[in-house]
């Protein structure tokens, strides 16, 4: 699969702190050969890598995105309609090729950097759920790792104390997280206590972790059922920690809905001691006990997180009156946030990767199919 340049119109092009009113901008809804000396982004359109892998859009989509070995690699899937094994695909950054793997897990949507090596938790195994898979890239490919008990949904992975440890969605009267040794895959059930009294999964639907960080050295378990809490990890076992439920608010529009189905909040990272999480809305914590909501001048919504060295960014996306998407790059710096720039189109970012002045946005499918859907695209920003 071959990515084409194109160079970028000053229309798709947002600088400076401030995203421009609306009603301002002109709408174009494809791309321009047109080059001016006002230039200053250069779009690579990496093309489709899922296009002819699934007939549903929403597999198609590019979940999450992350730079590992000069490579960049992308997940899809469908763990809600079951549309079969999933792809993972790979985009050299040098050769400038696509490739694809197979893994026996209905979607990938989070990669992770565990002991600098790549990491994938499986969601939904084809396999039985007696067993729940996480991945490791090594030599050029994927090992299955099949080692987690009752692992019907694998959301999160975490290293502490030389441990890896699995955020789990499980069978009723289990516990939501596994851990094994670095290496050994003797996976077992962490207890939950809360208030003195162990606390086991009530509800398989809804009793769930869906992400553990680590901040301040110590291992905390984001934990939903009625109300998200946070658990502790200390003298091997997780101790209730607080609840967050009065904060913490999830956006409730159409165009969000089946990336919220896939697990409750979108991206985290921990970035200099602060823990940043994404419901749609954009939160942080310095203490695992008191959240702040951060705001995002112009965009409603925060869809993906990512960590590039010291740097951290936040793709922002907005919806105009009209149905078009804007997509937007911030960096992030304690209590600084800076808008980078903004992409205007027919549908919107969902997936977010950088690497120097690169940008790579990953489109997904709205309700209008637009040219760039499922696409991956590079955006060369040099600044203002």
């Amino acid at each position: 699969m071959q990515a084409t340049a194109l160079l970028l119109t000053p229309i798709f092009l947002f600088c400076g702190c401030d995203i421009p009113k609306i009603e301002n901008t002109t709408i174009y809804n494809q791309y321009t050969e047109e080059a001016t000396s006002d230039l200053n982004v250069l779009i690579t359109n990496l093309g489709k890598p899922f296009e002819q892998s699934y007939r549903s859009n929403n597999a198609k989509n590019p979940w999450d995105m992350i730079i590992y070995d000069g490579k960049l690699f992308i997940g899809s899937g469908d763990y809600d309609k079951n549309t079969g094994s999933c792809q993972v695909a790979c985009y050299d950054l040098q050769s400038r090729e696509f490739s694809l793997d197979t893994l026996p897990d209905e979607i990938i949507t989070k990669f992770t950097i565990l002991n600098k090596n790549l990491y994938a938790p499986g969601i939904d195994p084809t396999d039985s759920w007696d067993l729940g898979n996480y991945y490791v890239y090594a030599n050029g490919g994927w090992e299955v790792h099949r080692y987690i008990p009752n692992g019907i949904h694998t959301f999160s992975l975490a290293e502490f104390e030389g441990k890896i440890f699995a955020a789990l969605g499980t069978e009723e009267g289990l516990y939501p997280v596994t851990c094994a040794e670095l290496g050994q895959n003797n996976f077992h059930f962490v207890p939950f206590y809360k208030n003195g009294t162990a606390s086991p999964v009530s509800d398989s639907a809804k009793d769930r972790v869906y992400d553990l960080f680590v901040l301040n050295d110590r291992l905390f378990a984001f934990k939903t059922s009625d109300e998200c809490q946070v658990f502790l990890y200390q003298k091997n076992r997780f101790e209730y920690y607080d609840s967050w439920l009065y904060k913490i608010t999830f956006p409730q529009v159409d165009f969000l809905k089946n990336l919220q189905d896939l697990g409750g909040f979108f991206s985290s990272v921990t970035h200099e001691n602060i823990y940043y999480f994404t419901t749609g809305y954009l939160f942080k914590t310095t203490d695992g006990k008191n959240v702040e909501y951060l705001s995002l001048d112009g965009s409603q919504y925060v869809l993906d997180l990512y960590q590039n060295k010291e740097n951290l960014y936040a793709l922002g996306v907005s919806k105009t009156e009209n149905g078009d998407y804007i997509s937007t790059v911030y960096s992030i710096d304690g209590k600084n946030v800076r808008c980078l720039f903004s992409i205007r189109e027919k549908t919107f970012a969902i997936s977010l990767a950088v690497s120097d002045n690169d940008y790579y946005f990953g489109f997904g499918y709205s309700a209008y199919d637009s040219q760039i859907s499922g696409s991956i695209i590079k955006y060369t920003y040099n600044g203002d």
